[in-house]
């Protein structure tokens, strides 16, 4: 598991967060009742980010891009 902290280190990610946005469908989705995010392509889950908020800001992105879990989710 890899942790980013910090809005720097976060938006020196948003290139690889550009590319997958632009590849894949977002489907808005609670997270055991936390906003988030499934992205499919052709209908298959290729990742699930949530958003924990605090104070309406973003205060962490869980990111699970597990494959042998993703099965289990759907938009």
């Amino acid at each position: 598991m890899r942790v980013l902290r910090g809005a720097t280190a976060i938006a020196g990610q948003l290139d690889t967060f550009h590319r997958a946005a632009n590849a894949t469908l977002s489907h808005p989705v609670l997270v055991n009742g936390h906003p988030g995010l499934l992205n499919t392509i052709n209908a298959t889950p290729i990742s699930l980010l949530a958003f924990t908020i605090t104070n309406n800001k973003i205060t962490a992105i869980d990111l699970l891009s597990d494959p042998t879990r993703l099965p289990r989710t759907t938009p």
